[in-house]
């Protein structure tokens, strides 16, 4: 036959997991209460009337308390991992843990300081808002381009730096993921642009040098140099 608890068996038993919570513990508390309780002292004790009134609300004080602290036992007792699970989900919120993720997390959202692995095996490290890339950070590409700047979105914007695989590189302004404002262009021949850029070509004012020294310099309209 198992053992029987009071209710009081189980806090003392199991008090030592609410020291956390209360700064004494539950079981002492209540048993500190219990000690003091006979002695619980109301104005006006002479007078019988109120002397019965408060002997009520000495029974109902208690009764109160050991309904407490039944139901904090029950609860302790049904469920002995909830505070490490709670613990533990607490954590993944602040904490991304996922496969795909490792960084900070807001109310379910990237946020702040991260790394995105995609399936694909690109992988982005750097600053996230609202769950996406926002701010500065490095996307390295499966194909071994690498992108080090600025993102607004997802996009690439503002002020970074590409360098393909192939050697070219590109240093400069960025808007809705495109190359558009002012930029360095180095071709994998050698041939350097200095100038204009709308929609990933050159695109306004620039000046152009070839390998040999020699330069185009005016006006460019989707690669083409119009002089």
């Amino acid at each position: 036959m198992k053992n029987v608890y009071s209710c009081l068996d189980y806090v003392n038993k199991y008090k030592f997991l609410l020291k956390g919570i209360y700064k004494e513990g539950v079981g002492d508390l209540a048993k500190n209460f219990l000690r003091g309780a006979k002695d619980l002292q109301f104005p006006g004790e002479a007078d019988g009337l109120k002397k019965k009134s408060s002997d009520g609300l000495k029974k109902i004080l208690l009764g109160g308390l050991l309904l407490c602290v039944c139901a904090l036992s029950i609860f302790i007792l049904s469920f002995p991992n909830t505070i490490p699970a709670l613990a533990q989900q607490a954590e993944n919120v602040f904490v991304g843990k996922s496969p795909n993720y490792q960084g900070t997390l807001v109310v379910g959202q990237k946020d702040g300081q991260g790394k995105y692995t995609w399936s694909n095996g690109d992988v982005y490290s750097g600053e996230w808002k609202n769950d996406k890339m926002n701010g500065f950070g490095v996307l390295k590409y499966s194909n071994g381009n690498g992108y080090s700047g600025t993102f607004i979105d997802n996009k690439r914007a503002g002020q970074g730096t590409i360098k393909w695989s192939n050697g070219e590189v590109y240093i400069g302004e960025w808007k809705n993921d495109q190359m558009s404002g002012e930029g360095n262009y180095t071709f994998k021949n050698g041939d350097k642009y200095l100038g204009s850029w709308a929609n990933n070509k050159m695109n306004g004012l620039g000046k152009y040098t070839l390998k040999n020294g020699q330069t185009l310099e005016g006006t460019w309209i989707d690669n083409t140099y119009k002089k």
